[in-house]
């Protein structure tokens, strides 16, 4: 029967929501994540060596699902293309199935390696050299990437796609269904949401008065301002309704515990030097905006609860140790929904080569931009990945890949 070395009962979640996720940044993005909590992964079998060696086999039997202190990412994929969803799903698994390949033998490297004077135990050995049937729960399965193909600029059925979408997240957030009685199998462990609000088009080229039409606008307008906004609000809500429940019910065992929501943004949204790609240069700055605000607001809110605390906390004479700690409880598990405007630097992608095919209508001093080699998505990927994982950045900020080293 395989051994599990992590067990799901205690192993934290990433899930990541990303929209234009068939090609370009999108693909890169879901790729890279993948690539880095598998790992993350890879770097542990050292410190679980030590504590096989360090621990008695009693201990270890009761804590051994917990050594782990990395994340397992999972996926909800959206595009247009269902074939490029796929390629990306196959990208994904494909580095997880690498990533558990190295974790085997680094496994039995690990056991191997024990210093001759270390007092081990056989169940413990066996343990460490039986990988090859070790289920590594960090690293992506058929299950934990779900492809949605949907055209998000059809607003119409905008509000019935996020639906789904919603849905998608919660499933890969609990770990199953949310009906009926699998509501006891849920698994105890912390999760962070990640929505990526990455799906757009360029729009038109060239002076912005020279518009071809009102319909061409306004499905520019669509996809990437009023479908974008609307989907960071109701994953906003949709984490706002998941905290109010764990306020409600402080010993649920799942925990949202970081809550983030990345605007796809570029200079563009920032810079008034940048002209003929005035459309895009909106929708953008409008993006921005939003965001920045949504962070801002959800700052504001957090410092007035605490504020309210305090407050009430002084008017009580005498404060219960065991409600105190119940409420510093409640204050955990309410964590705010942070934003961040990334910009990712002028990237290699299919959008690039769209503009080149139409650099006469660029301006001047903007085409030459265009005329060599811009960055690797992947590049600019991983820089964004660390960002999210470190969690340091002030919610509402914008920061570009030249920022970051």
């Amino acid at each position: 029967m395989p051994t599990s070395i992590s067990s799901p009962a205690c192993l934290p979640v990433v899930v990541f929501l990303i929209t234009g996720a068939s090609k370009g940044l999108g693909r890169a993005i879901a790729t890279v994540a993948s690539r880095y909590y598998a790992q993350q992964q890879k770097q542990q079998p050292t410190l679980r060596h030590n504590t096989y060696i360090n621990s008695s086999y009693s201990s270890l039997s009761s804590s051994s699902s917990c050594l782990s202190s990395t994340k397992q990412a999972r996926f909800v994929l959206v595009a247009r293309s269902s074939k490029g969803l796929q390629e990306t799903k196959n990208e994904i698994l494909s580095t997880s199935t690498i990533a558990e390949a190295e974790e085997v033998e680094a496994n039995k490297k690990a056991a191997l390696s024990v210093d001759s004077n270390s007092t081990i135990t056989f169940p413990i050995m066996n343990t460490l050299m039986s990988s090859t049937t070790t289920t590594l729960t960090t690293t992506a399965n058929e299950d934990d990437v779900i492809c949605r193909t949907m055209d998000l600029s059809d607003l119409d059925r905008l509000d019935d796609n996020i639906d789904i979408l919603v849905d998608d997240v919660d499933r890969l957030v609990y770990g199953c269904d949310n009906n009926g009685d699998d509501q006891n199998q849920r698994h105890d462990m912390d999760v962070d949401v990640v929505f990526v609000n990455n799906a757009g088009s360029l729009g038109h080229l060239g002076p912005t008065i020279s518009s071809p039409s009102l319909m061409d606008m306004r499905q520019t307008i669509d996809l990437n301002i009023t479908s974008s906004l609307w989907l960071s609000v109701r994953f906003a809500q949709y984490v706002k309704q998941q905290q109010q429940e764990q306020k409600r019910r402080p010993r649920k065992i799942i925990n949202i515990s970081n809550a983030t929501i990345v605007n796809i943004s570029s200079l563009l949204a920032i810079s008034d030097d940048i002209l003929s790609m005035g459309i895009y240069s909106t929708g953008k700055a409008a993006r921005e905006r939003y965001h920045t605000i949504i962070g801002k607001e959800e700052i504001k809110r957090i410092k007035k609860k605490d504020d309210e605390s305090y407050n009430n906390s002084n008017n009580n004479i005498i404060i219960r140790e065991e409600e105190e700690g119940q409420n510093n409880k409640n204050n955990s598990n309410t964590a705010a929904i942070k934003t961040l405007n990334y910009a990712p630097g002028p990237l290699e992608t299919d959008m690039a080569k769209e503009i080149r095919k139409k650099a006469d209508e660029l301006d001047v001093d903007l085409k030459p931009h265009f005329q060599k080699k811009l960055l690797d998505s992947y590049d600019s990927a991983m820089k964004l990945i660390r960002v999210i994982d470190k969690n340091e950045f002030d919610s509402g900020s914008h920061i570009d890949f030249y920022d970051l080293p």
